[in-house]
């Protein structure tokens, strides 16, 4: 469970449920809530109504999710988890996963360099691991392109189709 507290006078104010194991980050975004836990599983909340959206769960992590962040100008969700090594980049207004990362050391956390659009994620070994999120950028425009050209594509090949059928039709009602 989440708790929030008024600061001060350090009182509850709610009890937000949701999550079955331990909270073990967070992230904000206006009036949304991202919480991740040791179930590796990534919940949304309203903080206006303090409840979840309960059409958003992510089962992000095979292990407890040890960091999440927000990219600014995409609003991108990007979720570090620490016993499976990975971290993933989320388009949470689709739930789908745009790019995932791996290193042999456990990931602990995250942190994000706008001058560079860079991740930083820390390890258990101390070391720095840098992630280029301009290449997951790259690559969902790259992907994006290609959609469009496949739709515009088969548009082609419908108009050519439908050409084809209406001379056919034009030549057996002459005949």
């Amino acid at each position: 469970q989440i708790s929030l507290w008024s600061l001060p006078p350090h009182e509850p104010q709610a009890t937000m449920k949701g999550h079955t194991d331990p909270v073990t980050a967070l992230a904000l975004d206006g009036n949304f809530l991202f919480s991740g836990s040791d179930s590796g599983t990534v919940r949304l909340w309203d903080l206006h109504s303090r409840a979840p959206l309960s059409a958003f769960t992510l089962a992000a992590h095979a292990g407890p999710v040890c960091g999440l962040l927000l990219v600014p100008e995409s609003g991108w969700l990007v979720s570090c988890g620490g016993t499976d090594h990975s971290i993933h980049v989320w388009d949470y207004g689709t739930g789908r996963k745009l790019h995932s990362w791996t290193h042999a050391e456990t990931f602990r956390c995250l942190a994000y360099l706008r001058t560079t659009r860079t991740l930083v994620a820390g390890t258990d070994e101390h070391n720095l691991v840098s992630l280029r999120i301009r290449d997951v950028a790259d690559a969902v425009r790259r992907s994006q392109e290609e959609a469009e050209e496949a739709v515009r594509e088969a548009e082609r090949a419908a108009r050519k189709a439908a050409a084809v059928a209406a001379t056919a039709a034009a030549a057996t009602a002459a005949a």
